[in-house]
């Protein structure tokens, strides 16, 4: 990997049920359309079973170094904007085995 790339995984879910069908919808939304803007290339993008009783939502890729910070302020702002208490967020070097 590029050294000015670095890996990360962005998790967000609803399992407090705060956030009916329509808002999740229009929050996942806006999660993804700031990952694909933000990574330089997403490798995984998923969610829950359709009929799991909590709702979740992941993506992985790369974005570069510099980049991350501001990714994660803007990441705040669509937080905040859906009432969420937290989105977690994992930044770290990909080691092959």
């Amino acid at each position: 990997m590029d050294s000015n790339m670095t890996t990360m995984v962005v998790q967000i879910g609803n399992s407090d049920n705060k956030l009916k069908q329509g808002e999740w919808c229009h929050f996942c939304h806006a999660v993804n359309g700031l990952v694909f803007e933000s990574f330089s290339r997403v490798h995984f993008s998923g969610g829950s079973d359709w009929d799991a009783p909590w709702q979740n939502a992941c993506w992985c890729g790369s974005i570069n170094v510099l980049d991350v910070e501001l990714f994660k302020s803007r990441l705040a702002v669509i937080r905040q904007s859906w009432h969420q208490d937290s989105v977690a967020v994992l930044v770290g070097e990909t080691q092959f085995v």
